[in-house]
């Protein structure tokens, strides 16, 4: 009977793009040929480095996609904290001096502030330590330090 001839582009394409346990051998195994002869063809054809390559590619690409992701949803916050600003200047240009409810437009006018602040990856303050460190301070990560100040978790 005649050695069998492996797809072998196919078994390359397996081999770059599968987990670690898709072995060499595990290879020759599911397609009926000999170790020796699978290990030929990856090092002819530089399986191995195909294989390290093609990991890299794809972390590169699912980094840009939360990267994108994070921008995206950045940009939605923003524009969500503009609308909350302009209803609230609206709603103040439409307020009987007499009767005007300043509370209301001042909780629309901070909120949308703070969304916008932190969309934009502002800080809620900026400190200067004795030492000089220089400390960024997000309303909902302070922590009380003992005298009264806040630090970052």
């Amino acid at each position: 009977m005649p050695p069998r001839k492996a797809p072998w582009e196919q078994v390359r394409e397996e081999y770059v793009a599968g987990p670690d346990e898709l072995t060499l051998a595990v290879l020759a195994a599911h397609y009926g040929v000999a170790v020796e002869t699978v290990c030929r063809h990856a090092a002819a054809e530089k399986w191995a480095a195909q294989r390290v390559q093609h990991r890299h590619t794809v972390a590169i690409r699912g980094r840009e996609k939360a990267t994108t992701s994070e921008a995206e949803i950045r940009v939605r916050h923003i524009g969500i904290a503009k609308l909350m600003q302009a209803k609230a200047i609206a709603r103040l240009r439409t307020l009987d001096p007499e009767k005007m409810d300043l509370s209301e437009v001042r909780h629309y006018l901070r909120d949308a502030t703070e969304i916008e602040r932190r969309a934009a990856g502002i800080p809620d303050e900026v400190r200067t330590d004795n030492d000089g460190t220089i400390r960024l301070l997000w309303p909902d990560a302070r922590v009380t330090n003992g005298n009264g100040g806040g630090t970052p978790d």
